[in-house]
């Protein structure tokens, strides 16, 4: 091989690995071994801005369900049905439980409320358990 031809292949392989670090020290990689090295974070989609819970009707039979959803409005308009992504919390689990995907059950006479969370943002909605009592004898 000539010099010249072995010299225009160092020069493109030395361009390349410069086109490497740049890119790299551009976009932030972190896979450097300096201890000070600060990863950068990944850009941020839409912020949730309010969570909105279904509304519940009574509920008259122990062990009756309805399932309930988790509308979140973002930052960029967008609403989303979030119902399987939030947590779920019943404030009195011994009226009503909550599942995990926003199913509740009767449990006992009483009022609850239900609440769903997701991410940054919460909303709750009223359960009420109204059983019918047993006829006097």
């Amino acid at each position: 091989m000539r010099p010249t031809a072995r010299l225009l292949l160092t020069l493109r392989a030395l361009k390349q690995a410069i086109l490497g670090i740049f890119l790299a020290a551009t976009l932030g990689c972190s896979h450097s071994s300096s201890p000070d090295a600060t990863p950068v974070s990944p850009a941020t989609g839409p912020t949730p801005m309010t969570l909105r819970v279904s509304e519940v009707s009574d509920l008259t039979k122990k062990g009756e369900t309805v399932q309930l959803s988790a509308l979140v409005a973002f930052s960029d308009g967008a609403t989303v049905d979030k119902t399987g992504s939030a947590s779920w919390v019943s404030q009195n689990p011994g009226i009503a439980t909550v599942s995990s995907t926003g199913m509740v059950t009767a449990v006992e006479d009483g009022n609850s409320v239900i609440t769903a969370t997701f991410q940054s943002v919460a909303g709750s909605t009223s359960v009420k358990v109204d059983l019918p009592t047993a006829p006097a004898h």
